[in-house]
């Protein structure tokens, strides 16, 4: 179950590579909104899932910038040699889990695109529009 905002990129793709580097069947499902790094997050799931009315944003990476600060010309080069190599791993996840030509879906994250629940099936980035959360009679919580 995921929806979130997005943040922090480094422990985003931490955890989406965890998730796909775990010998289990992982599901997501987006029951809200799913931007930014949370978009690649969802693309975890070997099965991707979301209710009618959600929405994904799929864009770069970005740089907080602290102020006072100051850059030398190598630092800020480095700063953007790292937001490159981010939008390309960014890229390729989505190109990945969707089989979209990888060309365009690194031009849709330059240029961020939003897609409603109808788009992001079509994209390829979710399998099926599930209205309901859980299974009928699924338990939610177990006490153990």
């Amino acid at each position: 179950m995921l929806s979130s905002p997005g943040g922090n990129v480094y422990a985003g793709l931490s955890a989406y590579n965890f998730l796909k580097g775990i010998p289990v069947e992982v599901i997501t499902h987006n029951y809200g909104s799913v931007d930014s790094i949370a978009a690649i997050l969802f693309c975890a799931g070997s099965r991707r899932l979301c209710v009618p009315h959600t929405r994904f944003n799929l864009h770069g990476a970005t740089l907080d910038i602290k102020i006072p600060i100051q850059y030398s010309e190598k630092l800020l080069d480095e700063r953007v040699k790292s937001l490159r190599m981010d939008r390309e791993i960014f890229s390729q996840v989505v190109t990945d889990v969707t089989g979209r030509d990888h060309a365009q879906v690194e031009h849709d994250i330059l240029d961020g695109i939003v897609l409603n629940s109808e788009q992001a099936l079509e994209y390829g980035l979710v399998h099926e529009i599930k209205t309901g959360l859980f299974e009928k009679g699924a338990k939610v919580l177990e006490n153990t």
